[in-house]
Formats: C-alpha cells, sequence, structure tokens
C-alpha cells in the first residue's frame, strides 16, 4: 500500500494512543466519566448536500464574496459536554480540483491557549473513515496537515457503545501542494469574528485518499472547532462526537454528497 511522506516516524502502539486520549478526555472539565462516552444516546450523524462553486473559492472572502452565498451551518457542542467554544457556522463547496470549507468564527475570549478549527475528511468510497485526512487551522492562520490511518475499521463497542480506544493509530504530518487556508479577520453582525477557507485539492492527497470530485459522490466529514483553555477544551463540531475521539469515532462523520 502506498504512503505518505513521514510515515514510518508516525507509528503509534495501541496502548499509548488509548493513555493518551482516555489522559486528554478525563482531563477536560467540560468531558464526561468513561461509562458516559457511548454512542447509543446520539442520533445518527448528519447528511448534508453541497453544489459546485460559481468560482475559485480559495481568495474569496465569506463574509462578503457571493461565492459564499450559500447554505452555512452552525456547529454544536460536543458529545456528552455541557460547554461549547463562542459560535462558529460552516459552509462548503466544490469544483473540478477543490473542496472548500469555510469557517467564521466568533473570536474567543481572552485567555485562551489556542483557538482552531479543523476538517476531518474521508473521501474514499468504502466511506469507513480508517484513513483520513485532518486539516486544522488556528485563528493565527497557522495550518497544519495529517494523514490518519487507523489499523482496523473503527466500530463502537457491542457491549456499551464506546468509543474503542485500543485501535492502534498512526499520525504523519504531510504536505498536500496546493492545499491552502485563508484566514481573515472581520465583523459580522457587529461581532468581531476570524474567518479562514480551507482548499483541499482531492486529486493530490496521499494515494489512498486521492479522489475526483464529481456530481453524485459521496465523501465523510467531519468540522471541529476546539478552544484550549488553562484547564478545559472546549469543542464544537458539525456531527457530534466526544472531545478528542475523532480519530477512533470515523462512524460518527457526515454523509457529505456533491450534487
Amino acid at each position: 500500500m502506498n504512503r505518505p511522506p513521514l510515515y514510518k516516524l508516525a507509528v503509534t502502539s495501541a496502548i499509548l494512543m488509548a493513555a493518551g486520549i482516555l489522559t486528554f478526555v478525563s482531563g477536560c472539565r467540560n468531558s464526561t466519566s468513561a461509562a458516559e462516552l457511548g454512542e447509543k444516546q446520539l442520533g445518527p450523524p448528519p447528511t448534508l448536500t453541497i453544489y459546485a462553486a460559481s468560482s475559485d473559492a480559495r481568495q474569496a472572502d465569506p463574509l462578503t464574496d457571493p461565492v459564499w452565498s450559500t447554505h452555512w451551518m452552525p456547529l454544536v457542542p460536543a458529545a456528552h459536554s455541557a460547554h461549547s467554544t463562542a459560535t462558529v457556522r460552516t459552509a462548503m463547496l466544490y469544483d473540478t480540483k477543490f473542496l472548500y470549507v469555510a469557517f467564521v468564527c466568533d473570536k474567543a475570549q481572552a485567555g485562551y491557549v489556542d483557538d482552531f478549527v479543523s476538517v476531518y475528511l474521508d473521501p474514499t468510497t468504502e466511506g469507513t473513515g480508517q484513513r483520513m485526512l485532518q486539516v486544522s487551522v488556528n485563528a493565527s492562520g497557522k495550518a497544519t496537515t495529517s494523514y490518519i490511518e487507523l489499523q482496523r475499521v473503527a466500530e463502537p463497542r457491542k457491549e456499551d457503545g464506546q468509543p474503542d480506544v485500543t485501535i492502534p493509530i498512526t499520525r504523519a504530518i504531510i504536505d498536500v501542494p496546493g492545499l491552502s487556508a485563508m484566514n481573515r479577520e472581520g465583523v459580522d453582525h457587529e461581532v468581531p469574528v476570524w474567518t479562514t477557507v480551507v482548499a483541499i485539492p482531492l486529486q493530490k492527497l496521499p494515494l489512498a485518499l486521492r479522489t475526483q470530485p464529481v456530481a453524485g459522490a459521496h465523501m465523510k466529514i467531519n468540522l471541529l472547532r476546539n478552544t484550549r483553555l488553562t484547564n478545559e477544551v472546549l469543542q464544537a463540531n458539525l456531527s457530534p462526537i466526544v472531545v478528542g475521539l475523532q480519530p477512533l469515532t470515523p462512524y460518527r462523520m457526515a454523509d457529505l454528497l456533491l450534487q
């Protein structure tokens, strides 16, 4: 199987990954106990339809450019979480080369450690989320792209619906030619915001994820915003998941139809 650059540097043992995730979750005040992390109480992931862009959206300001006169969706609090980030809304478009994802984020209150949005994407026909791309962009415009692979297809545990945190997972920081993130600051309905437009060139992804964006194609996707404070992590998401567990709960990703 073809693997992206630095793949061999990213191998993480199942024990270390499980321990790290459980530490992350238990360290968040807005998280719940392990007994409450099951998926059984959550509804099915959303099904979304997006449309072709009328023009290249990479440089288009999501607050003012007509290309973004499309359906916007609010991100909602994480699963089993009492707190969320500041308000954030998203929209998506595509063309023959790119999947475009725009975020409009109310600015976080002072004192945060980091504030960033993420796109988790599995564009394969299988749509299992065993392999996915993660693109994260923070409020300062720093973008990081990762290739994530699970050793086996993730499923909730049959006995209690909890995520299976024992699955070995690998993550590699990669460079995708042509991928871009354009950040801006502005005011939306009298509220200070920061925005970003992420453009993902689907035909230049690692071979295991490479695809042609055409009408009728289905993909799996989730969009997140995380605000890290000194003593907790806030999360908002398109399809609700437990804070920090998207890589191990790909079955919670939304179904995306290109129309």
